[in-house]
């Protein structure tokens, strides 16, 4: 698969999804939090809405990737809206340490920051009730 090749698109209510091909990277380069040396392959989730647009990057499984077996829209969507919603329903860093069971603050603050960064994102769209959305793309 050729770097930035369409994998897939779909629109879900008037949110129109694109999800592109970008290159494989080793997890731990991807997740900090993670010492793994497995493959994974990264999207670009193209997500337009209102007259505006955002990317958000989608990690995938090597193993998936190596069947031809590639993530659909609908699926990155659908992770980008639980790291967003994540974010939305607890209160500080703390519950959210407590939350995800994550213990180190280095590892707390990464994660924490990605989630809001999304959800911000999100929010800029336009998109308002990020949790009902969520409900009617569950995969």
């Amino acid at each position: 698969m050729a770097n930035g090749e369409l994998v897939d698109s779909e629109t879900v209510d008037g949110i129109e999804l694109e999800l592109s091909y970008t290159k494989n990277k080793q997890a731990r380069q991807v997740f900090n939090s993670l010492d793994s040396q497995e493959l994974v392959y990264q999207y670009s989730l193209k997500v337009d809405y209102n007259s505006k647009s955002k990317s958000f990057n989608f990690y995938g499984s090597i193993q998936e990737f190596k069947k031809n077996e590639f993530s659909k829209a609908i699926e990155a969507f659908n992770s980008i809206l639980l790291d967003a919603s994540s974010y939305d329903r607890v209160e500080d860093r703390d519950q959210f340490a407590d939350e995800f069971g994550i213990s180190k603050p280095t590892q707390v603050n990464q994660v924490y920051n990605a989630c809001r960064s999304t959800y911000k994102d999100l929010k800029e769209l336009g998109i308002k009730d990020i949790r009902k959305l969520q409900d009617k793309t569950g995969v």
